[in-house]
């Protein structure tokens, strides 16, 4: 358990930094490509209101405008000398009217022209095409006719210098993660440490509390007994001695779940057949079914060879069982499989009705002392720990537990032992 709370608060840990990260990264890329295409929308919207457009939506060049005579943009007095870009004017139909080459080299008129017709094709009005920054602008005719310039702005210079911060970025997150993981791993055994002292004090005391449980409670019961012997059986007796007996069960589990929980937890592996064990409880407790007016049905692959804890194992059905019948629906009918999906594996099902819950995952019935309706649980005699046992045993044999209500009135659960691959 101890190992599995280092390895979620790594997780949580590099998965808080990747989201930080991650977010800053995207963070400065969208500002940087916001500011770049704020930056070239003014120079062509500034190119449009600079130049001189004839009747025919010639662009005519920028004239005395590169000698100065024109406003340059406020913080790019460099702008008239390294700007490159050209303009295709379409009439209404599509058709290419003006060229406009004369201030870049890059491209002939035949690429402008299909460059033009593909955004006039899509009734495009701003954005890029490779790596030109378009703007569309309409023109008025003499006659009443419209056409429509395509103004072509250079920007592979900022378009390279934004790939590279993507990149530069990118690295820098990557180094950033890197060493977020070597320190969080670094760290990660003294932030768990706390816990884990707790836990160890917490799982002695439960094993010593038990076992010194164990012994008044066998004397209890032999003086029970004797008290019958010699007055007689009353309720009262009677009533020590169902007590008795539930401490006694509820010492068990804790015993069990402690040492299920121990780093290396002590188990006697070995073959043996489970289809024999599963037939053997399912015949004890379809009596019980009956006599509560229940019915159990079983479904069990013969002879499954399983290597594993047989004590244990044997435990896990017997709780699934005692569960089913507990907290089934009045006159419910139980379901009781037992599959073996590969030669390594086995899997240990229960279904059951229920009187109302809640559709979808119920993994929260296997922590300790769950109790998902009080009332019930103490008319039934539950402590809330024999699940937990359950998962703890599955998770020793290397499995997983888990619980699913596929409606309102019904859930299922589903034990995994043995080689999860």
């Amino acid at each position: 358990m101890i190992k599995a709370l280092r390895i979620k608060f790594i997780t949580v840990g590099m998965l808080s930094v990747f989201i930080m990260l991650a977010a800053l990264m995207v963070a400065i890329d969208a500002f940087n490509y916001y500011s770049l295409c704020v930056r070239a929308d003014d120079r062509i919207d500034f190119l449009v209101n600079a130049s001189d457009l004839n009747e025919g939506g010639r662009y005519l060049g920028m004239g005395d405008w590169l000698g100065s005579s024109q406003p340059f943009i406020e913080g790019e007095e460099e702008f008239a000398f390294e700007t490159r870009f050209f303009t295709v004017t379409l009439s209404s139909l599509g058709v290419v009217e003006v060229y406009g080459m004369n201030y870049i080299a890059a491209v002939d008129q035949n690429q402008a022209r299909q460059m033009a017709s593909e955004l006039y094709a899509k009734g495009a009005d701003r954005g890029f095409l490779g790596n030109y920054r378009y703007g569309a602008v309409p023109l008025n005719r003499a006659d009443g006719t419209r056409s429509t310039m395509y103004v072509f702005l250079d920007c592979g210079r900022d378009l390279s210098a934004f790939y590279l911060l993507v990149r530069t970025t990118a690295i820098i997150a990557l180094i950033g993660m890197g060493v977020a993981f070597f320190l969080i791993v670094m760290f990660s055994d003294n932030a768990v440490r706390p816990m884990a002292e707790s836990y160890e004090k917490q799982r002695r005391f439960i094993t010593d509390a038990s076992h010194d449980l164990k012994t008044p409670l066998a004397v209890i019961n032999s003086s029970v007994d004797v008290i019958e012997i010699e007055s007689g059986k009353t309720e009262w007796t009677q009533g020590i001695k169902h007590q008795v007996s539930r401490l006694t069960d509820l010492t068990n589990k804790l015993v069990v779940l402690a040492k299920m929980e121990e780093v290396n937890p002590s188990m006697w592996m070995q073959d043996f057949d489970m289809a024999e064990l599963a037939l053997k409880l399912a015949e004890e407790f379809m009596a019980i079914a009956v006599a509560q007016g229940k019915v159990l049905d079983i479904d069990i692959v013969p002879q499954l060879d399983f290597h594993g804890d047989p004590v244990l194992v044997e435990q896990v059905m017997t709780l699934l069982l005692d569960n089913a019948l507990k907290y089934s629906s009045e006159h419910g009918r139980i379901q009781f499989t037992l599959e073996q999906p590969n030669p390594k594996q086995a899997v240990i099902k229960t279904a059951n009705p229920v009187d109302s819950i809640k559709a979808g995952e119920h993994n929260e019935l296997f922590e300790r002392f769950f109790r998902s309706d009080e009332s019930r649980s103490s008319e039934t005699g539950g402590h809330g720990i024999g699940l937990a046992v359950v998962k703890a045993v599955a998770e020793a044999h290397h499995g997983s537990a888990t619980a699913y209500s596929k409606d309102d009135h019904s859930i299922e659960f589903v034990i995994k032992l043995g080689d999860m691959s």
